[in-house]
């Protein structure tokens, strides 16, 4: 059976555009989406930090997942991720916490991305795996064309 994902995204239409994207590469890696009640294997957080109410709304989404999929590794990233790294790895169930604030694809590929991780095990999310399979009108660097 494939594993099962679930987003959350806080915040801006940047971060809903960031979630999606990777949520489709995942998609296309052989994960789906967990149903309703269903616990997911791997969740993804784009977080927020415009105000410390956006910080506040994002440890409680990272805990609130946590509780209900409580096998789940939970990759972190976004503002506030990039923000107070150590804070975020620092909650229940955190696996990874991407630091760069993605804002195009060759941010996402190794090795330019940084991570934070508090766990002994590796975990099953690669973003360089999953953006390898994103449709090639992503707006990166192309052959021919600086973006």
């Amino acid at each position: 059976m494939a594993p099962t994902l679930r987003t959350v995204t806080l915040g801006c239409k940047v971060n809903q555009y960031e979630t999606e994207r990777l949520r489709e590469g995942l998609l296309r890696l052989g994960y789906r989406n967990a149903t309703a009640g269903e616990p997911a294997q791997l969740c993804l957080v784009n977080t927020c930090t415009v105000t410390a109410e956006s910080d506040l709304k994002s440890r409680k989404a990272i805990r609130r997942l946590h509780r209900q999929n409580p096998q789940a590794e939970i990759i972190v990233m976004g503002c506030y991720a990039s923000r107070d790294p150590q804070a975020v790895a620092a909650l229940p169930g955190v696996a990874d916490v991407v630091t760069d604030k993605p804002l195009r694809r060759e941010t996402w590929e190794a090795p330019h991305m940084s991570h934070v991780s508090h766990r002994s095990r590796p975990a099953r999310f690669s973003a360089e795996s999953a953006t390898a399979t994103w449709p090639s009108h992503w707006p990166g660097r192309r052959s021919g064309s600086d973006g």
